[in-house]
C-alpha cells in the first residue's frame, strides 16, 4: 500500500492556513477529540486545548452562546472566526497543514479509509458508553468487545501488513493520520476499560500492537503522553 503510480501532489496548490491561533473545543475527555490534539502535537501547531465540562456545554446550549456549526462537539476556531465541525474534517485539516495526510492522492484516500474505519470502530463503542438500558448494554457490549471489536482489528492488521510488511505505518513511509486515529482508539480503549483484556486481544494482531508501540515512541507524540490530563475515557 504503498504510493504506486499515483502523481505526487504539489503541496503549494492549497496553501496552508494562515491562522496564528487555534481554539480546540471538546469535553474533558478522550473521545472523538483526542485523535485532533494528537494531530495538533504532530504538526507542531499551538492549539488551545478548551475543554468544557458537561455542565458548561448543556448551560451554553441553554443560554444560546455559541456552540459550533452544529451545536455539537468537537468544533475547532481558526483566529479570523472560521469555525469547523466534525472531528474527521478537523483531523484532516491539521494532517494537511503538518504534511502527513499522504504523499500522494491515493495515500490520502487510503489514510481516510483508516481513518473512516476506526471512526466506525469508535461509533460502537460509545453506543455501549450511552446506552442507558443495563439488559441492551450487556448485550451492545458484549457485540463489541467479542465479536465487532476482534474482527475490525483483523482486517485492520491485515491493511497495516500490506504496507511494509506491517513494520511502518499504515500508509506510505512515514506517519499519517491514520495512524494517530489507530493510536487513538486503542489507547482510548485501554484507559476505559480495565476490566477487558485489550491486551490479549492485541495479541491476535502483532503488527496493530506493535503499531501503537511505534506511534508512542514518536519524540513529540511520547513528550505529549508524558504530560497531558489523565482521563477515564
Amino acid at each position: 500500500m504503498g504510493s504506486g503510480s499515483s502523481t505526487p501532489r504539489p503541496k503549494e496548490t492549497k496553501p496552508k492556513t494562515k491562522s496564528k491561533s487555534f481554539r480546540f473545543h471538546y469535553f474533558d475527555l478522550k473521545g472523538r477529540g483526542e485523535v485532533v490534539r494528537l494531530a495538533f502535537v504532530l504538526a507542531g501547531l499551538d492549539f488551545d486545548d478548551v475543554r468544557h465540562t458537561l455542565e458548561e456545554w448543556t448551560n451554553m446550549k441553554q443560554t444560546g452562546e455559541f456552540t459550533g456549526p452544529f451545536n455539537q462537539l468537537p468544533w475547532l476556531e481558526l483566529d479570523d472566526g472560521t469555525t469547523i465541525s466534525q472531528t474527521r474534517a478537523i483531523l484532516r485539516l491539521i494532517a494537511r497543514e503538518g504534511g502527513f495526510d499522504g504523499d500522494t492522492n491515493v495515500e490520502a484516500a487510503k489514510a481516510d479509509e483508516i481513518t473512516d474505519a476506526v471512526e466506525d470502530i469508535k461509533d460502537d463503542f460509545f453506543k455501549t458508553i450511552l446506552e442507558k438500558d443495563d439488559e441492551k448494554k450487556a448485550s451492545l457490549e458484549a457485540e463489541f468487545w467479542d465479536n465487532k471489536l476482534p474482527t475490525r482489528l483483523r482486517q485492520l492488521e491485515v491493511l497495516l501488513e500490506a504496507n511494509n510488511g506491517g513494520q511502518g505505518f499504515f500508509v506510505g513511509k512515514a506517519m499519517t493520520h491514520a495512524d494517530l486515529e489507530m493510536f487513538s482508539l486503542l489507547d482510548m480503549l485501554e484507559s476505559s476499560s480495565k476490566e477487558r483484556d485489550l491486551l490479549g486481544m492485541l495479541g491476535a494482531v502483532p503488527l496493530v500492537k506493535a503499531h501503537k508501540e511505534r506511534v508512542a515512541t514518536n519524540t513529540k507524540i511520547a513528550e505529549y503522553l508524558q504530560t497531558r490530563k489523565d482521563t477515564p475515557l
